[in-house]
Formats: C-alpha cells, structure tokens, sequence
C-alpha cells in the first residue's frame, strides 16, 4: 500500500458498491447522475461489482441516454510471454 487516501473517484465507486439505497438517493443528490457516470466509465478494476455495475448501468443509461459497457473492467492475469 502507498499509504495515500484514495481518490474521490475512487471513494465514489465505493460508494456505488456497497452503498445501500438511501445512500445511493444521497449520493445522487450530492455529486449528480452525470459525474456518477463519469466515475463508472473511468472505474478501474475492481471497484465496482458484476451486480452493482448492472444496478448503475440501469439506472444512469436510462437516467442519461448514455451508453454503458454491459460489463464493468477487469482484471486481467495473463503471464507475459518471453
């Protein structure tokens, strides 16, 4: 760990996670559903869930007219070939 707080995109992800739907309502209120739709769009890895990711894609494609990927990013394992 680099020992530095997460980034605000970072902890709004977190949010859209494992928040529950009050926090969720609050969320919205507080940053909006086009910046919630920036940080899944720009989500590393890891940050948002299969069943969150299907909830906010949902919710902000039909909220924005956006165009969401179906699936969140993922990690990937591949071994560097020599």
């Amino acid at each position: 760990m680099s020992g530095q707080p997460h980034s605000e995109d970072r902890i709004i992800a977190q949010t859209m996670n494992l928040g529950t739907y009050d926090d969720i309502l609050l969320l919205e209120e507080a940053v909006g559903k086009a910046r919630l739709l920036e940080v899944m769009l720009r989500a590393e890895p890891g940050w948002i869930n299969d069943r969150s990711w299907e909830f906010w894609r949902g919710r902000l494609s039909f909220a924005t007219g956006a165009s969401i990927p179906k699936k969140g990013p993922r990690r990937a394992f591949h071994a560097a070939t020599p």
